[in-house]
C-alpha cells in the first residue's frame, strides 16, 4: 500500500508538472509580442522621412544663389571704376569738368581746365565762380 500510494503521489507529481509545462509553452506563445517587435522595426522606415529632410537641405542651393547677389559686389568695384574717370569727366551739381586735378564738393579748384560748364552760372565780370 505504501508503494501504491507513493506511486499516486509521484504521478499527481507528474501531472503537476506536465500541466506546469503547458503553462511555460503558453509563455511561450508571448514570443508572438516578437512580431510586435519587428513591426516596431518597422518604424525605422522613418529615418526614410529624415532623409526627405535631409533632401530639404538642396535648399542650400538657393542659399548658394543668393550668395550670387554677392556678384553684385562686382558692381561696386566697377564703381570704383568710374571714380577713375573723374580724371575726364566729374559730374558734381551737373558740372562737367575736363582736365580737372582736385575737385571738391563745395569748393572747386581747377588748374588747367578746358571747358567748363554749369546749369546756372552767375558772372559778374569775374573769373571766379562760386557756388
Amino acid at each position: 500500500m505504501m508503494h501504491v500510494s507513493t506511486i499516486l503521489m509521484a504521478l499527481v507529481a507528474m501531472r503537476c508538472v506536465i500541466s506546469q509545462g503547458s503553462n511555460n509553452t503558453t509563455q511561450g506563445s508571448i514570443q508572438s509580442q516578437g512580431s510586435n517587435s519587428t513591426t516596431e522595426g518597422s518604424i525605422l522606415s522613418q529615418g526614410s522621412i529624415n532623409t526627405t529632410q535631409g533632401s530639404i537641405q538642396s535648399q542650400g542651393s538657393n542659399s548658394t544663389t543668393q550668395g550670387n547677389i554677392q556678384s553684385q559686389g562686382s558692381i561696386n568695384t566697377t564703381q570704383p571704376s568710374i571714380q577713375s574717370h573723374g580724371s575726364i569727366n566729374t559730374t558734381q551739381g551737373s558740372i562737367e569738368l575736363q582736365g580737372s586735378i582736385n575737385t571738391t564738393q563745395q569748393s572747386i579748384q581747377l588748374t588747367g581746365s578746358i571747358n567748363t560748364t554749369e546749369q546756372s552760372s552767375q558772372s559778374h565780370g569775374s573769373n571766379n565762380t562760386t557756388k
